[in-house]
């Protein structure tokens, strides 16, 4: 746990291990290359069209406390996608091991009573009704009328064990689809179709003012309030496109109500104030506050996001091309907003856009999960029975089709340390059909597959394996998020005058693949994966059905259809036989179709100062033309906006669950962890943990390598080694041919290097190299035949394909600079502190960066005499059985079979002598000064850091700092520096890895953002004392919002919200396993959290947050640098 996520909207950004790596095997090639702000697709979605694709739409989201392992990445615009660099203590100290993995929740798959009945946890105290398999089925059927709706359709789903529900309001014709299954994390949303006409940002803008309060709920924010005050597995709302979606999920029936209560209200009763438009959207402020000759600035949370959205290349990029494919529909605009257009839009504006699209009859409502239906929709119906029908004016027309083709060009920022021989990016972009057929959706999903994913798909091999490009563009593949799809083909990192090259070569390739089709077993590996994908279980399997409906459901599309994905994969099946299915798909759509664009950007190394001129220059010429009373209004309008952010409000009125509501029993008491061993070559015993549960017929098993004796000259090498390891060919494969025997007989097979710090002790860490696997109980010879020769005879002999891999790696981290830096500042922050952390800035910080750009600009003949004897010499060091344990997840019947290949496995490799330790010292060395970094990025935002030592996970203060770092990220952090700073986001980390840390994403002001993080004790100190001491009488003292009883319980609902989160089957034993932290460490760090008042806040404030105690690493990344001193 502990990821390093940052969402997209609303600005709560959760880090804690800012570490990230990855190797995998099977690359999604358009996948990866899509920039962090855009959109990408859930592996494990199976509605059609989701598979193998990608939704490049923009989708703008709010940041939720529980978006770590809970966003449905097809619609998130948001995470970093990567491997968290966590590791694990190597003992079990018993025999049979519990431990807590939150509560058993599952896509809907049927699972045993005895599972259903273990679901009954922490989450569902208090609850009266029954859960899960136990619960009570619906008997509706087709014209039933209940609570104000008529059921229109009833659809069982076998291969999910699904039962659909699709009703209407007849009051108001409002949709509503239900999906009744066992899964314990339900779902809500409600969606409205929102057709912007500009790109001033208004549905986004909207997106954000609805959740400033409500005609029920008139707080100043019951959005973030409510993450306080629940315990959700997610809560956010984001703005696509084409339609603005409030989404959220809980475990919890009383949490349910009360999120479901405040998101009708905030959708149908929006109060809609000025003052929130100023502080979300626009307003115009002088840099000082009151000085009217200082200058005149632009300020709002949505500005100073979309200033960082659109400095991104990748996003650039894309906005570009869908302009130019979309001239005369709403997808010509930028639904979040251009930074150059938002200050035009009105408050009268955003007003009438809410009157026009916020109307029941224009939703589209989803409930999934066990909770009853009936409930919901009783409850609904309270909100829309307040209305009639009401014509929605949101169609969308067919795009005027081209008579020819369209070339445009755009420009962008620099990306720093890229290669200058090769800036360019370049796609031809088609507009294809509608995306209301979810059979047609779902071939040219698989089409774009074919097509791109892997070394075995033609472009891949024509484009980025021929080294004509670095890597695929943001964007490429095929996206059925409009109304009318559009399917890319686009590539960065190629030279100028490689253009016509490129352009050709695809047409080449579509050419003939249109003439002679695909081999066979491509076709069925693809068929393959989607059969693994249908019986993987995932915990926000529920989340990501409701995004992925919503792109074709609000344009007419019959939602169910979409899920009967046994039936359109028989059909595929048939048509496949009858006919060259994607030979006439490629002939339709993109060869005989004109209605295409050709794009070429290039950077400009001015991009970003022009922006900044021409800004400065539109507000001054506002400021010399301002009068008076202009003038006094704006100081007014910030005055008065300022006392309304200091003021304290009363948020009694939000609904709530009590502390009581909390089991103080950590989850998972009963996960049955089983220690066994295997034996290895030399008669060595080889640590197992088996864990029984019901995987639906699959089997995950990792194996963790010790690296902690790796010689130094080496480290800086095994993130690239992790990545080469299975993408280089391994025994009698190729890698091409290796790509194909794990998409027909695998999960996938990864490898990924991993830092852990001893949670007994932050003094001691490990590090590792962790292989992966998962496949169907039926192909467990195969994967273990696959896994041993990846890990006794692979490949690194190829430098043309060192060379291409590289290339790519090094593009997918400089495309993530801008959407995660403050990753890369925590990092970089944290390098100060020990030579362990040091060690993770080189692997995942901009160190590795540096590395790849220097290795890419080199040919392959220079690249293999200086990385393929590393690559060996790793490799004889790492992958051998004495330095391995590992963990299999399967169905009880299935573990002895997986204990046998697993054992044949590690009879295969070596085992020479080791008794390498699995901790070594971690070397912390605390500053004797604060130390001041910087990180320059050529874009419009920053992101500041301020990191200081904490303590391990099982001390004392651990549970502690964890509620301190809650309660300052809900009362002072999110107040400050987003509300009054205009950052997206911020928050305060205190990690097991043995720091403490403060933190903002895209901030227009990150040397303000420092000095509130050193302000942190002097704001806290008066508010802990002045709630129970003399500072109370002062009668000044309400002005200090003293810190209540109830605030220190919402600071820690946010932390139960994670730690009770749901635990997928394939991830249960990975705390004991990866981290070694136990059932008992677990109940501990829980039963400190609850016992935590405000006398241990005031205490570990003082001597963990004070500068006089300890010493900080300061960082900025941005366009801005420290004053200097003289």
């Amino acid at each position: 746990d502990n990821k390093m996520q940052a969402t997209r909207h609303r600005g709560v950004l959760l880090a804690t291990a800012p570490y990230t790596l990855n190797g995998p095997t099977r690359r999604a090639m358009h996948n990866k290359a899509l920039p962090r702000a855009l959109v990408t697709t859930s592996s494990h979605c199976t509605s059609a069209g989701c598979i193998g694709s990608i939704i490049a739409r923009r989708t703008f989201f709010k940041p939720s406390s529980s978006v770590v392992g809970a966003t449905p990445r097809h619609v998130a615009r948001c995470l970093p996608s990567s491997t968290t660099v966590v590791a694990t203590d190597a003992s079990i100290h018993s025999r049979t091991v519990l431990e807590a993995g939150g509560s058993r929740s599952f896509s809907g798959t049927a699972h045993s009573s005895a599972a259903a009945a273990a679901a009954n946890t922490a989450v569902f105290k208090n609850s009266s009704e029954r859960r899960g398999e136990f619960r009570e089925k619906l008997t509706l059927k087709v014209g039933d009328k209940v609570h104000g709706y008529v059921v229109k359709d009833v659809t069982p789903i076998p291969e999910r064990h699904f039962m659909t529900y699709h009703l209407q309001h007849e009051k108001t014709g409002a949709e509503h689809f239900h999906i009744d299954c066992s899964d314990t994390n339900n779902v809500f949303s409600v969606t409205f179709k929102t057709i912007p006409k500009d790109s001033t940002g208004v549905a986004h803008i909207l997106e954000h003012t609805a959740l400033c309060g409500s005609k029920k709920y008139p707080v100043r924010d019951p959005f973030f309030n409510m993450l306080r005050r629940s315990i959700n597995t997610y809560l956010n709302a984001y703005t696509a496109s084409d339609h603005t979606s409030y989404p959220f999920s809980t475990q919890n029936v009383k949490d349910y109500r009360n999120l479901l209560s405040v998101y009708l209200d905030a959708t149908f009763f929006p109060l809609l104030q000025r003052d929130d438009f100023l502080q979300e959207g626009h307003r115009l402020e002088f840099e000082v506050m009151e000085d009217k000759n200082s200058p005149l600035k632009y300020k709002g949370v949505v500005f100073n996001e979309m200033k960082g959205a659109m400095s991104d290349q990748g996003a650039l990029f894309s906005q570009a091309l869908e302009t130019a494919l979309y001239p005369t529909t709403t997808y010509t605009h930028n639904s979040g907003g251009d930074p150059v257009n938002i200050p035009d839009l009105t408050y009268d504006g955003l007003v009438k856009f809410h009157q026009q699209h916020y109307h029941p009859s224009n939703s589209r409502f989803y409930t999934y999960g066990d909770m009853s239906l009936l409930s919901h929709l009783e409850k609904i119906n309270e909100t829309l029975d307040q209305f009639t029908y009401q014509r929605p004016h949101t169609d969308i027309p067919d795009e005027q089709r081209f008579t020819e083709a369209k070339h445009v060009s755009a420009t962008c920022p620099p990306t720093i340390g890229s290669d200058p021989s090769r800036p360019t990016k370049f796609a031809i972009s088609w507009l294809t059909h509608r995306n209301s057929d979810p059979f047609e959706s779902m071939a040219m999903s698989l089409l774009s597959k074919l097509l791109l994913d892997g070394p075995n798909a033609p472009m891949y091999a024509a484009l980025i394996d021929s080294n004509m490009a670095l890597d695929f563009a943001p964007a490429t593949g095929y996206h059925h998020g409009a109304r009318e799809a559009p399917f890319t083909f686009g590539v960065s990192g190629i030279a100028p005058e490689n253009v016509k090259k490129v352009e050709d070569t695809i047409m080449q390739v579509l050419t003939k693949v249109s003439e002679e089709g695909f081999p066979e077993e491509r076709i069925n590996g693809i068929l393959h994966q989607t059969e693994l994908s249908l019986k993987h279980r995932t915990t926000n399997f529920g989340m990501a059905v409701s995004s992925g409906l919503n792109y074709a459901w609000i344009h007419g599309a019959v939602p169910v259809e979409r899920l009967k994905i046994d039936k359109l994969i028989k059909r595929l099946r048939e048509e496949l036989k009858n006919g060259p299915l994607f030979q006439n798909l490629i002939k339709k759509y993109l060869l005989n179709n004109q209605h295409r664009v050709y794009i070429t950007m290039n950077p400009d190394e001015q991009y970003v100062q022009k922006l900044d001129e021409a800004e400065t220059s539109k507000l001054q010429q506002i400021q010399s033309s301002l009068g008076q009373d202009e003038i006094g209004k704006i100081i007014d309008q910030a005055q008065v906006l300022k006392q309304r952010q200091e003021s304290v409000q009363d948020v009694s009125v939000l609904p709530t669950i009590a502390i009581d509501d909390i089991s103080p029993e950590a989850p998972g008491k009963d996960t049955v962890l089983e220690e066994r061993t295997v034996s290895g070559s030399g008669n060595i015993s080889v640590p197992l943990l088996a864990v029984p549960q019901p995987t639906n017929g699959l089997t995950y098993v990792k194996t963790l390598f010790n690296l902690n004796s790796l010689p130094e000259h080496l480290q800086s090498y095994v993130p690239l080694f992790a990545m080469f390891l299975t993408n280089m060919g391994a025994g009698k494969w190729d890698f091409r041919q290796l790509a194909q025997e794990l998409e027909s007989n695998t999960g996938g097979i990864d490898a990924s290097v991993f830092i852990n710090w001893d949670p007994q002790d932050a003094g001691q860490h490990s590090v590792g190299l962790l292989l992966s696997g998962s496949c169907l109980d039926a192909k467990l010879e195969q994967m273990f035949d696959i896994m041993e020769k990846i890990a006794t005879e692979p490949h690194f002999e190829d430098a043309e394909r060192i060379k291409s891999l590289i290339s790519q790696k090094t593009s997918d981290m400089q495309d993530s600079l801008v959407h995660s830096g403050h990753s890369y500042a925590l990092s970089k922050a944290g390098a100060d502190f020990s030579k362990a952390h040091e060690l993770a800035n080189t692997w995942g910080g901009m160190p590795q960066l540096a590395l790849l750009q220097e290795l890419s600009l080199k040919s392959p003949e220079e690249l293999a005499p200086e990385l393929i004897p590393k690559l060996q010499e790793i490799a004889k060091h790492v992958l051998v059985a004495s330095r391995a344990r590992c963990k299999i997840v399967a169905e009880s019947s299935t573990l002895p079979l997986a204990q046998q290949r697993l054992q044949n496995f590690f009879q295969k490799l070596p085992s020479p002598t080791s008794e390498d330790p699995w901790f070594k010292p971690t070397q912390f060395a605390p500053l004797s000064e604060t130390r001041e970094s910087s990180i320059p990025l050529p874009a419009a935002v920053n992101f500041a850091v301020k990191t200081s030592p904490g303590v391990h996970y099982t001390h004392a203060d651990a549970p502690k700092l964890k509620v301190l770092s809650s309660l300052l990220g809900n009362m002072y952090l999110h107040p400050e520096i987003r509300e009054k700073g205009g950052a997206y986001g911020s928050g305060a980390l205190s990690g097991s890895d043995g720091l403490v840390s403060f933190y903002s994403y895209r901030d227009p002001t990150p040397l303000r953002s420092l000095q509130i993080y050193r302000d942190s004790l002097q704001w806290l100190e008066p508010r802990i004392i002045g709630a129970s001491g003399p500072a109370a009488a002062d009668p000044d003292s309400s002005r200090l919002s003293s810190i209540s009883d109830r605030d220190i319980e919402e600071a820690k609902f946010k932390i139960f919200s994670s730690l009770d989160a749901p635990v997928a089957p394939s991830s249960k034993g990975s705390s004991v396993f990866l981290r070694g932290i136990t059932y008992d460490m677990k109940q501990q760090f829980r039963t400190g959290i609850l016992a935590t008042g405000r006398k241990d806040l005031l205490d570990v404030a003082q001597r963990y947050l004070g500068d006089s105690n300890t010493k900080s690493s300061v960082v900025v990344m941005g366009n801005t640098t420290f004053p200097t001193t003289t």
